[in-house]
Parts: structure tokens; sequence; C-alpha cells
């Protein structure tokens, strides 16, 4: 009941009542100064003109008692007479994030690679695509929903109203990923006035491909399965994902960019007034970065061996052999160390490397050994998992949010074969790269990165020092 909206309305009442008020007390001047009719008292006439104008005045005042009834807050402005009504709020001191442009209320209805959106969305994916300036075609064929979807199998999702839209981040012809930087992505696409999520398989609704949900902020079309996108508790302007039953969970691409134009249209103050929380922001990677103060030589070898991780891991082995090739660069874009090989970890010793996103998701996962695909699925521990074999070795790249590549496929080292997540046994966005030899073709234990030569590799790799020691400031 402290918004803006009911201290206007409170402070418009008590103006009416006021001008009523007034407004009887100078009828009662008129007629004392006004001379009376014949056979009539001067006391007789002001009674009678009084009763005439409290049979007008009353139906308003009682609308007016039932008005306040209704808003506690304003009653007790009209009662008190002493309590300050505070103005309107005003955005002309709030200072714009960089790119915000109010994308205006053209809502003429247009195609755009066959699909019906609306002209300010259209619009607002221009401006996205201008900013972004990379490869993936926003108005063209990587626009892969529409806003005005009317066949039955979209009525429960947020595309049969206007505004939402999805966007594939593949080439439509070989399934190549287009940008290995999709949180600028979504960067821009915020910036230019959506809520925008990266979403995996099934997500959206079930049967969906992995995209891109952007849902147009204002759009006056919106179905309530996109408005709740923004405003439910597990929304865009709560700082959630978006999904529903996740309430708990966190925006992994940063909080909302809110423009001036969205809170002169009364949209996104109740973000502005929540502080982002540690727990929101970067708990995961507070929690998992004292592992780079741990030297992995001082645990003891025979029990890294003995617990190196729970039972049962065991994957495939093909025996492929076949071209080698290899790149000592990061598993994934934007990486902070924040996991060690040989890390003690309850009853176990942490078997990989861990390189953590930042509390973000999306970004490219890369293969530095080629080889076969051997597994890509999800796993009970380690989430959506690929692995890469070669020669009796394995490179596993865990936790991610979505595999791009399949078993039996043939990769290439520095290859982007995921994209960086959460699932599985995790805390939060990484990724977490294991190294194993596979001795008998069956038996395949984890082996320190830095102490290894894979298939193509003339010389050690210090994979610890490949990513960032600390987030950048901007995450």
């Amino acid at each position: 009941m402290d918004q803006p909206i009911f201290r206007i309305m409170a402070f418009t009442l008590t103006l009416l009542i006021k001008s009523i008020t007034a407004f009887i007390g100078f009828i009662l001047i008129a007629l004392l100064l006004l001379q009376p009719s014949s056979g009539t008292t001067p006391q007789q006439a002001s009674i009678d003109v009084l009763e005439e104008v409290m049979a007008i005045a009353e139906p308003v005042l009682e609308l007016i008692q039932e008005n306040t009834a209704e808003d506690p807050q304003a009653q007790e402005g009209d009662t008190s007479g002493t309590e300050e009504v505070a103005p309107a709020l005003s955005y002309e001191s709030y200072e714009d994030p960089a790119g915000c442009l109010d994308p205006g209320s053209n809502y003429e209805l247009v195609e755009v690679n066959s699909w019906e959106i609306n002209s300010r969305t259209r619009g607002m994916l221009e401006y996205a695509e201008q900013i972004f300036n990379g490869t993936i075609e926003l108005t063209g064929v990587n626009l892969i929903h529409g806003s005005y979807d009317d066949r039955a199998v979209m009525a429960d999702t947020p595309f049969s109203g206007g505004g939402a839209v999805g966007i594939s981040i593949t080439d439509p012809a070989t399934g190549e990923v287009l940008t290995t930087d999709l949180q600028a992505l979504i960067d821009s696409l915020r910036t230019a006035g959506f809520a925008a999520w990266l979403r995996g398989v099934n997500e959206v609704y079930p049967g969906s491909p992995m995209m891109i949900e952007a849902i147009a902020i204002g759009d006056q079309d919106l179905n309530d399965k996109a408005t709740a996108r923004l405003f439910a508790e597990y929304g865009y302007f709560s700082m959630k994902n978006g999904l529903p039953g996740e309430e708990t969970k966190p925006d992994s691409h940063g909080g909302p960019v809110v423009c001036r134009w969205m809170l002169e249209a009364g949209i996104g103050g109740t973000a502005l007034e929540t502080e982002l929380s540690t727990e929101m922001t970067g708990s995961t990677f507070e929690d998992e970065s004292h592992a780079a103060q741990l030297d992995p030589d001082s645990v003891n070898r025979e029990a890294r061996q003995l617990r190196i991780v729970p039972e049962p891991l065991a994957f495939t082995v093909t025996g492929y052999d076949g071209p080698t090739s290899f790149s000592c660069i990061a598993p994934s874009d934007q990486s902070v160390i924040s996991g060690l090989f040989g890390e003690v970890r309850g009853e176990f010793i942490h078997a990989g490397i861990d390189y953590a996103q930042c509390s973000r998701e999306g970004f490219a996962v890369y293969t530095p050994m080629g080889g076969e695909v051997t597994f890509a699925g999800y796993h009970e521990l380690y989430g959506y998992l690929v692995i890469v074999e070669n020669d009796g070795w394995q490179v596993l790249m865990a936790h991610n949010l979505a595999d791009l590549v399949g078993p039996g496929d043939i990769v290439e080292a520095g290859q982007v074969v995921a994209l960086s997540g959460s699932s599985g046994n995790s805390g939060g966005p990484h990724v977490h790269f294991e190294i194993r030899y596979c001795e008998d073709g069956v038996q395949c234990r984890p082996m320190n990165p830095s102490e290894v030569l894979l298939p193509g590799q003339s010389e050690l790799c210090k994979w610890e020092e490949l990513g960032q020691l600390e987030c950048p400031p901007d995450f």
C-alpha cells in the first residue's frame, strides 16, 4: 500500500473533500447576503437551500467514503490532516544504463522468417543485432519462434501473445554454434528491452529446442505466460531465471537492465530497490575459490588413487585411435580457477580442474583434444557431460547447460562441444575438466592434467594458469 499510486489517490480524494466543503461554505455565505423570497424568513431560506445542496453532495460523499474505506492509507491521510503526501516519483535524475532506447508503441504486424511479430518487437531485435554486431540474424533465419503463434500446441507457451520470440544460436543448415559469447548476445537483447535467457532442450515446452527466449518488456499483447516471466516471483525483475517451479534459481545471466523508459511506464522499480545479495551474485564462486589456495602435490598420492572419486563412474571405452590434435586452451571462456586436481572434498579427492563462470551460464566449452565423442548426455553426478576419447585417453567436460555434439562425432582440438552450466552435482556455473587414462581399455583412472601429455601434445600445459584469478568487476 505504500506505492506512489495509492499516495496519489489519497491526495486526490483529500482535495475533492476540501473542494466540496468550500463549495458548501460558499453557498451558506451567499444565502446570508441574498434577500429571502416573500413569506420566507432568512433562516428558513438558508435551511431549505442547505438541504438541497446536501442532497446533491450526499452521493459524492458516500462514494468518497467507500473509496477511502478500501484504502486504509488514504483514509488515515484524510482523518489526520497532518500527514504529508509524497510526490510522484521522478526519474529525471536516473542514469540510464548505456545503450537504452525506448522501443515506442508501433504494433503493426509484420512477418520475419515466416513468423508474425509486431513492428515494436522487430525494431527491438534490429537494435539488439546492431549492438551485438555478430553472426546471429535476429531478424532473419535465427528467429525460430514468433510472437503471435496461434497453433494449439503453443497456447500454453509465451509465444501465443505479442513480444515473445525464440532465437536459435546455431546455423540452421549445419547446426554449428554461431557465437562463442552468448552472454554478449543476451546482454545486447536485454539492453534493447528484452528479458532474455538461454534455454536448454525441453525447457520452454515439451520438445522445444535449445534457444534464447526473449520477452519484449512493456509489450501490450503479452500473454499471461510471458507476463509471468517478467513479474512473477521467479521472473526477470525478481532477478530469477523466469521458469515457474524454480523460484529459488537466480538469473545466471546477471540482473535485469532497467531503463528509464521502463520506469516511466511503471516497470522495473522493484528490481532497482532490491540489491543483489551475495547468495544471488557470487556465492558459488566464493564457496569454490578456496580450492585455488591448495597445493595438489601435498595430497597423499596413494590416498588419491584409493579415494579419487565416488563410484560408479565407468564410461564406455571404444578404443578409438584416430588423427591427433591438441590445443592448450582453457575449456571455457570467462573462466576463473575455482578447484584444482587433488583437492580434498569430504571423503573424496577432486578428480579434475574446475573453471568457474562467475555465476553465469551459456559460455562456449571447448575440447582441448581431438578424437571421438564416446559420451554426450546426462549423468547423475556430472550433469550434462561430453567425453572425447583418443588413443587410450579421455577428456571430460562436465556440468554443461547443453551438449552440442553426440556419441560417434569426430571432433578437433578447440572445437565447441557444449555450453557451460551447472547441471548435476554442482553448486554453480562451472566446467569440470578431467583427464583419464584407460590402461586396460576398461579401467580409466583420473590423472593430473598438469602431469600428462595427451595425443598431439608436445609439452606440458599449465592448466591452472589458463583461467583468471578472480571474476571481472563488471560481472
